[in-house]
C-alpha cells in the first residue's frame, strides 16, 4: 500500500519533459546553402539535428573553424575599417581615448572643433584643460577624457619630442592608452598586426565559442594565439562590424546570422 501510494505522487509530481527546440538561430527549413546567393553549407537544415551533422558537429579544428568564420565575415564586411574620423596619428590616438565607452558617431561631432585647435602634441599639451573639457563635453566621461588627452599630449612632447611612439609597450606608457587603444593604434596607425578587443569583440567572439575568457586582455591573448598574425587587424573590424549589425548585445539576428551554423551559441 505504501509503495503504491509512493508510486502515485511521483506520478502527479512529475515535471513535464522540456520540449525540444529549434535553434533560434537558423529556423526550420530556412537553407543556409545560400546567403545572399553565395555558397554556404550544401544541405538543407531541417532542424536542429541536421545543424550539427552539417558543420558544427563535423571533425573540424578550431584554427580552421575561427578562419571560416573571418572568410564569411570578409565576404559579409568587405568594407570593415575603423569609423573614426582622422587624418595623422595624434589625431588617431585622440579620437581611441574619446571613443571609450562612447560610440564613434559621438566622437566625430566632437573632433572637428577640436583637432582645429592643434596642429602638434605640443599645441594639444598647452590647451587649458577646461579649455578642453568644453570641447569634448559631447562624450561620456569627458573630464576624464580630457585629462587623458593633455597628459598622453605632454609625455609624447616631453619623452618623444612630439612624435607617436610606434611600439607596443611605449603606447602603453601614455596616459588613458590601455591594450585595446594601443593595439588599434599599431594596426589603423601604423599598418602593425594589433587586435584590440572592445565590447563587440567581446560579446561575438564569446558567443561563437572562440573564447572563454571574462576578461578583454585574457580574450585578446587567446585571439592572437588561434588567429593567424597576419589577420589580426582584419579580425578586429570584421568582428566589430558584425557585433553593431546582426551579433546586438540585448537582441541579436540569429535568423540572419550568416555564422548560425558555426556558432555554439546555437547549442544553448
Amino acid at each position: 500500500m505504501e509503495q503504491r501510494r509512493t508510486w502515485g505522487l511521483s506520478l502527479l509530481f512529475r515535471p513535464e519533459p522540456r520540449k525540444q527546440r529549434d535553434c533560434p538561430r537558423v529556423r526550420p527549413g530556412l537553407n543556409i546553402k545560400t546567403h545572399k546567393n553565395r555558397p554556404l553549407v550544401r544541405s538543407l537544415v531541417r532542424s536542429r539535428s541536421d545543424i550539427r551533422l552539417s558543420l558544427w558537429e563535423m571533425p573540424m579544428h578550431e584554427k580552421e573553424r575561427v578562419k571560416k568564420i573571418l572568410e564569411f565575415l570578409k565576404q559579409e564586411y568587405p568594407d570593415a575599417g575603423t569609423r573614426l574620423h582622422f587624418s595623422n596619428r595624434l589625431e588617431l590616438l585622440v579620437a581611441v581615448v574619446l571613443s571609450a565607452q562612447s560610440t564613434d558617431e559621438q566622437v566625430n561631432k566632437v573632433t572637428p572643433e577640436l583637432f582645429s585647435r592643434f596642429n602638434s602634441a605640443q599645441e594639444l599639451a598647452a590647451m587649458d584643460l577646461e579649455e578642453l573639457e568644453e570641447l569634448i563635453r559631447g562624450v561620456g566621461l569627458y573630464k576624464n577624457k580630457a585629462r587623458h588627452i593633455k597628459g598622453l599630449a605632454e609625455k609624447i612632447a616631453a619623452d618623444y619630442d612630439g612624435e607617436m611612439p610606434g611600439t607596443f609597450e611605449e603606447l602603453l606608457k601614455l596616459p588613458g592608452v590601455g591594450r585595446k587603444s594601443a593595439n588599434v593604434m599599431l594596426s589603423v596607425g601604423f599598418d602593425q598586426p594589433g587586435l584590440g578587443v572592445d565590447t563587440h569583440v567581446k560579446r561575438v567572439t564569446r558567443r561563437l565559442g572562440i573564447t572563454s575568457g571574462k576578461t578583454s586582455t585574457q580574450i585578446e591573448k587567446d585571439l592572437k594565439r588561434i588567429i593567424p598574425i597576419s589577420l589580426w587587424s582584419d579580425s578586429h573590424h570584421l568582428l566589430i562590424a558584425h557585433g553593431r549589425t546582426v551579433c546586438q548585445a540585448r537582441k541579436p539576428r540569429c535568423g540572419n546570422c550568416i555564422l548560425a551554423a558555426l556558432c555554439h551559441r546555437c547549442e544553448e
